[in-house]
């Protein structure tokens, strides 16, 4: 009985804190998701570069998920593998104009 009654208690507990940030794809620090969040509902939108309100724009023109600039979005971007991955990918001349005016993005959206 006190077996049962200690698997009903874990369960519970694996099932209240899986959906806390069921939408967080990475380290969640303080209940803030430091990386990347999954669906369109954001519900701690405050301090968070991932929602689409939050873009960076660089003079160039291209899109950023992260203002590197920023220490907060630096911190966020180094734990962001799919925004290391975007960066890594894109052969966007954007980026490259952006990096000789000091410019700093990190998770490009979009390039040409």
């Amino acid at each position: 009985m006190k077996n049962k009654v200690i698997a009903a208690i874990a369960v519970s507990i694996f099932c209240i804190a899986g959906t806390a940030q069921a939408r967080c794809v990475g380290p969640v620090v303080n209940g803030d998701c430091l990386g990347t969040e999954v669906g369109t509902y954001n519900s701690n939108s405050y301090g968070s570069s991932s929602n689409d309100q939050n873009r960076y724009r660089s003079n160039s023109g291209a899109e950023y998920q992260y203002d590197l600039n920023r220490p907060g979005d630096n911190i966020r971007y180094q734990y962001d593998y799919d925004a290391q991955r975007r960066d890594s990918m894109s052969a966007s001349p954007r980026r490259n104009l952006d990096k000789r005016s000091g410019q700093k993005g990190g998770g490009i959206y979009n390039s040409w």
